[in-house]
Formats: structure tokens, sequence, C-alpha cells
């Protein structure tokens, strides 16, 4: 099991963003004596709470089966055989977010999340395979709908990069038997 920790600095920061926020909430609900305007400021500050919170990362496991990413709160939990394929974004930039299409059920049926086709989990992942993760054909990405990893939220985040990407593969290939 691979740990990767989150930047404390950043931690701290976003829980000092946060707690004045809950302190400008607190100001609004006990000074303001509109309701109605009361109501419209409070709805314009609490989303920026869920937004700080998204990028809160205490730290991300990768091992054989599941990748974890753990927020003060919760643990998301992606398991690797249920990832069809990776996408990275801001390779460039040093911001890598990792977009992972993972498997859905749905009404008997196996899809994936984030792709509007017809055919089935395995189809989709064979048919990716064979392209060598290039897609040619008339497919609809929705990237809205990927489970997001950001790794550049923590230390070493090329090596966690490179092996989420690494697992994902290697299990692609011994179950899949697909060379690539």
């Amino acid at each position: 099991m691979n740990t990767f920790k989150g930047f404390p600095l950043s931690i701290r920061k976003l829980t000092i963003t946060i707690l004045v926020i809950l302190l400008i909430v607190a100001v609004i609900i006990l000074l303001v004596p509109n309701f109605i305007l009361r109501v419209f400021l409070l709805a314009l500050t609490l989303p920026f709470i869920h937004l700080s919170y998204i990028g809160m990362i205490t730290k991300i496991e990768v091992d054989d089966e599941m990748i974890r990413v753990y927020r003060p709160a919760h643990v998301q939990r992606i398991r690797i055989s249920d990832i069809a394929f990776c996408a990275v974004h801001g390779l460039d930039d040093g911001k890598a977010l990792v977009y992972c299409f993972t498997r859905q059920r749905f009404l008997g049926r196996d899809g994936v999340h984030g792709i509007r086709s017809k055919e089935g989990y395995d189809q989709i992942v064979k048919r990716l395979m064979a392209d060598e993760g290039n897609f040619q054909t008339d497919v609809d990405i929705n990237f809205h709908r990927a489970k997001k990893i950001p790794v550049s939220f923590v230390e070493d985040s090329e090596r966690l990069k490179d092996l989420i990407l690494k697992s994902v593969d290697l299990y692609h290939i011994t179950h899949y038997r697909v060379k690539i």
C-alpha cells in the first residue's frame, strides 16, 4: 500500500477559510434583520464552504484493489476493477487531476459513468485497449460524471499519478489479456 500525504499548509489555509466563512454566516444570521436578504446572503456564502472542503485532502492511498482519497469527514473509495479508463488533465501546469471513469450498473446493464454509449462496460474497455487509449469513434464523454482524484494536492504527485495509471493498465492487461 502506497500512502501520499496532503500538504499540511494547504489544509491549514483551507481550514482557516472555512472558519472565516462560518464567521461571516454567523454575522449574517445575527445582524441582518430582513429575512429574505438574510437567506439570499446565506445562499451566496454557503457554497464556498463546499468548494473549500473539496480541496482538503489529508492523504491518498493506493493498493492493488482500491484507491482511497481521505478528506477530514469522509473517504472516497474507487475500486481499480471498476475503472474503465483514466484521463489526466493539467500535465503542463503541475496541477494534475485524474478523471476515473468507473463502471455503472443500472437495470441489469453495465456501462461506464460519463460515456453515453449502448455498449457495455467490457466492450468499451476492450475497444479502448485496442485503440491504445485513443477514442477515435463517436463517443460522447462527460467529464463531470467521472470520479476525480486531485493528485496535485498531495506530496509526490507525479509518482501518485503514474502509480494510478499503471495499476489501472495492469489490471486491464491481466483481466482482458490485451497487449498494450
